[in-house]
């Protein structure tokens, strides 16, 4: 998951995001975060109401449908991927990257319904969705913004050294091999291991 402005989430609790756009809009209880990224999601011909605003969301089909060089779900070229260390980068991010360099005039975005709540097993959904998990988030959330603002100064002074190899690696890359990574963004330098707890970093 990637806000709008293409950061990654700084924690696995509410409110999720580094300051910006799409953490106010989720402090400010908008069912529709925006977002640069997001692992699931649907797209719909059915018009809604966005803000007040009626407006008729479409997942443009073409892209996936060309039948000389389709968008498809993929992973970063190998070749990146051992530039020198690890690098990796999530499908379900990389998909959003390349549909927006393909449609980049068409101003398209992305919307994750922050009243959709879904997990992996009922004891997690019901958690997710508990009264306790409901204050926390209307009330204690924006104290624990406050504290994630500073855990995250602290991690990014520890990691700007790594950020800033990363982006030489793939610059590198993209000098010696011709090509392009259009979702840069996507790439972090940690392997994701599925344990029993759920998502693991390493």
């Amino acid at each position: 998951m990637r806000d709008v402005d293409g950061h990654p989430m700084i924690a696995i609790l509410f409110p999720f995001f580094p300051a910006g756009s799409t953490r106010d809009q989720l402090l400010s209880q908008n069912p529709t975060i925006q977002v640069k990224s997001c692992w699931n999601g649907m797209g719909t011909l059915l018009p809604f109401h966005l803000n007040g605003l009626h407006v008729t969301v479409a997942l443009n089909a073409a892209p996936f449908q060309n039948r000389t060089d389709p968008l498809r779900f993929r992973a970063i070229h190998s070749s990146l991927s051992l530039q020198e260390g690890y690098l990796e980068g999530s499908e379900a991010c990389l998909i959003h990257a390349d549909m927006s360099h393909l449609q980049e005039t068409s101003n398209l975005k992305t919307y994750v319904n922050s009243l959709v709540r879904v997990s992996y097993n009922l004891s997690a959904y019901t958690a997710r969705n508990s009264i306790f998990q409901m204050f926390l988030e209307r009330v204690v959330g924006r104290v624990v913004a406050a504290a994630y603002d500073l855990r995250n100064w602290w991690v990014q002074c520890r990691l700007a050294a790594h950020a800033a190899e990363r982006r030489e690696k793939i610059r590198e890359w993209e000098r010696d091999t011709g090509l392009e990574e259009v979702g840069a963004f996507c790439l972090n330098d940690q392997m994701q291991l599925l344990t029993p707890w759920g998502w693991a970093h390493v």
